[in-house]
């Protein structure tokens, strides 16, 4: 569990140094010198226009499918919000899909097969410079779903008391794999 929450934060962690280094604002020039009123004029009763633009509001969407006060819910939520105070400029969503583990259990006659199934969790962060451009990344597999799946064979006829004669264990192990999509559309 500590392996997939640090591989989790450290790749958050990547993603925000890259999307930090895609650009920032370029620097404004201050407004040109008029000349002053003259003193004939009456004075202004207008405030002066501001230099800079307001900073435009931001939207930051976040989803998961964590527990309430669970771990990796207040870690994610200190992430957010980091993310939030670092860049407000940009529009960033982040989320995860999340496939809960289940077992399963076959009878037959000669046999009993246990399928188990751990969870399945796809963390994503998606950013928007433009409304033409659009970028993410998943760390699909986060979690390491491993498929764990185990046959217990009887000589006959399976029955109260009776003793399997051969178990095959099979333990599938999986990978983590990162995707990087970059979509740019015309027209």
């Amino acid at each position: 569990m500590k392996r997939n929450l640090f591989s989790l934060l450290s790749l958050l962690v990547l993603t925000s140094m890259i999307l930090a280094g895609c650009g920032g604002a370029a620097a404004t020039e201050a407004p040109a010198a008029t000349e002053a009123p003259a003193a004939t004029e009456a004075p202004a009763t207008e405030a002066p226009a501001a230099t800079e633009a307001p900073a435009e509001q931001i939207e930051v969407t976040f989803w998961h499918a964590y527990g309430t006060g669970s771990a990796e819910e207040t870690a994610m939520t200190n992430l957010v919000a980091q993310a939030q105070a670092a860049m407000p400029q940009y529009k960033i969503t982040w989320g995860a899909d999340v496939f809960g583990a289940f077992r399963e259990s076959y009878y037959r006659y000669n046999l009993v097969e246990q399928f188990k199934l751990n969870a399945f969790v796809k963390p994503y962060i998606e950013y928007k410079p433009r409304p033409d451009l659009n970028i993410r990344l998943e760390a699909s597999n986060a979690t390491r779903r491993d498929l764990h799946d185990i046959f217990y064979i009887y000589p006959g006829l399976r029955g109260p008391g009776a003793t399997p004669s051969f178990i095959d264990d099979r333990d599938t192990n999986t990978i983590n794999s990162y995707f990087l999509r970059v979509r740019k559309t015309f027209g």
